[in-house]
């Protein structure tokens, strides 16, 4: 069996139901976005907007914020009473194509972000159940934003989540999440990218092995941000509680972004041998997740 196919086993493996979700964000932003400008062409009220430099309120645990830059920003799961993610595409989609073939909408925007010299990003979240399929974003509803030249992210997992994980989250010191979930949006996307290689029976193909690299690399990465930022969750500090297994995670990130002479580094065969590794780190991943699904639309994007 190979490593992939190893390191495989838990990952996509069948569990008790997960809390299942979805949504999109859609984001305008910018140091010289004018807020009302999108609003002007949205027939929506925004989930948050502010001009570079004005006072608002970012929620209970962040209090008052001052903008970083002009943003407009909208999340779907207010608005879309589903958990089917191709719904809350559909709603963005009809967001800015009120009629098919009605490109008025789009072709303001872009005029809009092109004077304000801001861009769009769209992100997708998707929290499943356990080893259900994660979704795909629609080749149409890439085509579909062109026009916005904006950057389309997602954020898919699937696991349990218990109803006393979902209260873990306490008051901390911090009052922005959204650089750290940048980071972890990289793991997010390259163990999306693995499970969908062995989901496609792709186990011994070079990029498998590429995406697990990234995906553990780059979840360790996230692990140092939460360190430092002091963040409080329940369920993520019971997984790095492990030390052991929290350092063998830092063994294989640094075998994967510092050179090496050995094509594979023994810190990345000692993290191979350790069959507990892949429930660990699916059960770390799976609960940072949740807790950026719980906060994406309160107290941390701006």
């Amino acid at each position: 069996m190979s490593r992939a196919s190893r390191l495989a086993t838990s990952t996509t493996k069948t569990e008790a139901q997960a809390d299942r979700k979805a949504f999109v964000t859609l984001r305008f932003a910018g140091d010289e976005l004018d807020p009302q400008d999108i609003s002007a062409i949205l027939p929506v009220e925004p989930t948050r907007a502010h001009r570079k430099g004005e006072e608002f309120f970012a929620g209970a645990n962040a209090g008052k914020l001052r903008g970083r830059t002009g943003l407009w920003f909208l999340a779907t799961d207010k608005l879309v009473d589903s958990d089917d993610l191709r719904d809350h595409l559909e709603f963005v989609h009809t967001l800015l194509y009120p009629k098919s073939g009605d490109k008025r909408r789009i072709t303001k925007l872009h005029d809009a972000l092109e004077r304000a010299r801001s861009h769009a990003r769209i992100t997708c979240f998707w929290h499943g159940e356990p080893g259900e399929p994660v979704p795909q974003i629609p080749a149409q509803f890439k085509s579909a934003v062109k026009p916005l030249a904006a950057d389309i992210e997602s954020d898919f997992a699937s696991g349990k989540t218990s109803t006393k994980e979902r209260q873990a989250i306490t008051k901390s010191n911090i009052s922005s999440y959204s650089t750290l979930h940048r980071y972890f949006l990289n793991a997010s996307r390259n163990r999306s990218l693995f499970i969908a290689k062995l989901q496609n029976g792709a186990v011994d193909h070079p990029h498998t092995m590429v995406h697990l690299d990234l995906w553990y690399g780059c979840l360790f990465v996230v692990v140092e941000g939460w360190r430092k930022k002091k963040i409080r969750d329940e369920a993520v500090t019971a997984f790095l509680r492990d030390r052991a297994k929290v350092a063998l995670l830092e063994g294989y990130r640094n075998a994967v972004f510092h050179y090496g002479s050995n094509y594979i580094d023994p810190r990345q065969e000692k993290l191979f041998k350790d069959e507990a590794f892949v429930d660990w780190v699916s059960g770390l991943h799976d609960a940072i997740s949740n807790f950026f699904l719980r906060e994406i639309t309160g107290d941390v994007l701006q």
